[in-house]
């Protein structure tokens, strides 16, 4: 298990300091831009009492969420195998996988939330066994119902390796949100933000690798599946 832990981490350092400054300059001014309209949206509902605050905020996360894992999951994938893309080419995948996706990063979080609940681990184990869910909807064209059954069933054998994996690199992602909480000036809190953004891709391009390694189960699972039909 120590041997996987170190090559999964070590692909995911190599991968990132590969392709540092393409990652960089792709996603820092999205999340810029992200914090400035999030200011901007807030500023406005303080100002404006005929309208619910925290329906707004949870539509505006949801949205974003979903975007940001799409775009995410892009951006890697087309750089891992080497291929250029454009803008039309990003906004195609989004439109084609947005809804399904979002929905479904929306139920990892609250089951992951209730995992927290109970102490934290059972929340990293979830997300563990869940994490490859919106890989296989927007690579793989795998339908919602399916791809949480796949992401369950294909993560069993190395479960705890992804599980310690992620919890490594969540470490400084809850530094940064226990620091972001004492934080008072907005400029301050906001550039916390995008530094969180930006550590999160490195929790894409991990999982990433764990998908790449799983396809390979992926085709014994479903010709297993056809033959035995």
């Amino acid at each position: 298990m120590i041997k996987e832990i170190k090559e999964k981490l070590s692909e995911t350092n190599d991968f990132i300091a590969n392709h540092f400054w393409p990652l960089l300059i792709i996603f820092t001014p999205i999340f810029g831009v992200y914090e400035i309209l999030k200011i901007v949206i807030y500023r406005f509902l303080w100002d404006n009492i005929f309208v619910s605050y925290t329906v707004v905020i949870f539509i505006i996360n949801f949205i974003f969420n979903g975007l940001l894992v799409l775009m995410v999951i892009f951006v890697i994938d087309q750089i891992y195998h080497k291929k250029k893309f454009s803008f039309s080419d990003i906004k195609s995948f989004i439109i084609k996988y947005f809804v399904m996706v979002s929905f479904s990063v929306f139920i990892i979080g609250i089951l992951v939330q209730i995992g927290f609940l109970l102490l934290i681990v059972p929340g990293i184990y979830i997300m563990a066994r869940l994490a490859i869910v919106p890989y296989l909807q927007s690579l793989d064209g795998i339908k919602l119902k399916e791809s949480f059954q796949l992401s369950y069933e294909l993560s069993k054998n190395n479960a705890w390796v992804i599980f310690i994996c992620t919890s490594i690199i969540f470490i400084p992602i809850l530094i940064f949100l226990l620091i972001q909480r004492g934080v008072s000036n907005q400029l301050v809190y906001s550039l916390l933000s995008i530094l969180l953004h930006l550590i999160y891709i490195a929790e894409v391009v991990l999982i990433y690798h764990f998908y790449i390694d799983i396809k390979e189960n992926m085709r014994a699972f479903f010709s297993s599946k056809n033959n035995s039909e």
